[in-house]
């Protein structure tokens, strides 16, 4: 039977949904932003942090500021709401705000360390932020278009490399932290699990051991993130 309308529109949200979740969606509205002959810092570092900057945002930003995160380059509109296709996009949503926010402020604080210049080419700021031991997640997608960076710079150093803090790179897509939580779902919650057994139930410091086992370096309000959402039921129950 043909699918309707609706079924087709739901199909594709769906869709939608799981290359977000999973960092497989193309980050496309960065090529706008690669057109223009300069940015702002602070225009600069919402894009290396994979967001939008909102409209009007002032050229320099402060780490006490109210960060607005509203849209995502890959077209991921953070207001929209898909709980009809997955109860744990509270979740998923939260993990990503807190993400970025994070990876944010540590920019802004590495950013306002030195005195800077007030505008520059794309380049600078990827150039800049690459001698921090970063990349955006971006960056291979726009070389693989065309959009190349100096190599003679060296902007491109350590792209495969954890960073020297031992620390997940902040400015990686989630992703890696959703594919982690179906891997925890498959592992604990899967095969001989029966919701109405407490018996069946694995302890929170079993997965959270495993998770830290399976992602050296995760930090704790991560892999607690990841042990929340993976978890299909409510532990706060008695």
């Amino acid at each position: 039977m043909e699918l309707g309308f609706v079924e087709r529109s739901v199909m594709r949200k769906a869709l939608r949904l799981e290359r977000w979740i999973n960092g497989e969606a193309e980050p496309y509205l960065i090529l706008d932003w690669l057109g223009m002959d300069n940015w702002t810092p602070s225009q600069a570092l919402y894009l290396l942090v994979g967001f939008q900057p909102p409209v009007g945002v002032p050229e320099v930003l402060n780490e006490g500021d109210n960060f607005e995160l509203g849209t995502r380059l890959d077209g991921l509109d953070m207001s929209s709401t898909f709980e009809d296709l997955t109860e744990h996009w509270t979740y998923y949503r939260l993990m990503m705000l807190q993400d970025a926010r994070r990876a944010l402020k540590r920019l802004i604080r590495m950013w306002n360390s030195a005195d800077r210049p007030t505008r520059e080419n794309w380049r600078f700021f990827v150039k800049w932020l690459a001698s921090k031991g970063f990349q955006p997640d971006w960056l291979q997608w726009v070389e693989s278009r065309g959009f190349h960076v100096d190599p003679a710079e060296s902007s491109t150093k350590a792209a495969d490399d954890e960073p020297s803090s031992g620390v997940i790179d902040p400015v990686q897509p989630l992703g890696h932290l959703m594919a982690l939580a179906v891997e925890v779902q498959k592992r604990f919650w899967s095969n001989n699990f029966d919701p109405t057994d407490r018996a069946t139930w694995t302890s929170q410091d079993i997965i959270l051991e495993w998770i830290r086992e399976r992602q050296p370096g995760i930090s704790g309000a991560n892999a607690s993130a990841v042990e929340k959402v993976a978890c299909p039921v409510d532990r706060s129950v008695k």
